[in-house]
């Protein structure tokens, strides 16, 4: 989602993901990459498994492996 709008609601993957946070960050893409699924692996533990399931149902399907490769 663009910060600042509520009129529409852009999806993206995990790559791209992956590539917004490197270039914001300045991070190499291999090093977001971990960011983003240390992010998520993160989130699995502090949250419930039926908010976890929810979040990850709305990323889909490449969220999912991505995180499920984070440990």
């Amino acid at each position: 989602m663009r910060r600042g709008t509520t009129d529409r609601i852009e999806r993206f993957d995990h790559l791209d993901s992956v590539l917004r946070v490197a270039e914001r960050t300045m991070l190499k893409k291999d090093e977001a990459d971990r960011g983003v699924r240390t992010v998520l692996a993160v989130l699995r533990e502090a949250i419930s498994e039926k908010e976890f399931n929810d979040l990850m149902s709305q990323l889909g399907k490449d969220f999912s492996q991505a995180v499920e490769s984070a440990g």
